[in-house]
């Protein structure tokens, strides 16, 4: 059975500086699958990243607004599913920060 993901999502979005911590969640369809979250500004530079393993449901991780690239403006998040180091399933999610 493939993993998959699916749904992800910044919540709020659009996000306000000096509200509560942003979340991002996603769902993924099989256990103890490595995940690498990456997060581009609107020049294309990656300004934050993550990996992590993940079971299978719904995931969620909150983002501390005193992370360096938390100011406002677009965001492109790109998530990636890996299995033996290969990428196997991948999707991509906008952020907007005000």
């Amino acid at each position: 059975d493939d993993i998959e993901i699916t749904n992800p999502l910044f919540y709020p979005n659009p996000y306000s500086l000096d509200s509560n911590n942003l979340k991002f969640g996603y769902s993924i369809s099989r256990d103890n699958t490595q995940v690498d979250i990456y997060i581009y500004n609107h020049l294309g530079q990656l300004v934050y990243t993550l990996s992590q393993t993940v079971n299978s449901g719904l995931n969620t991780l909150e983002i501390s607004e005193t992370e360096d690239f938390m100011v406002p403006g677009i965001y492109i998040c790109r998530i990636i599913a890996k299995e033996d180091g290969d990428v196997v399933s991948s999707k991509t999610t906008k952020l907007a920060i005000y």
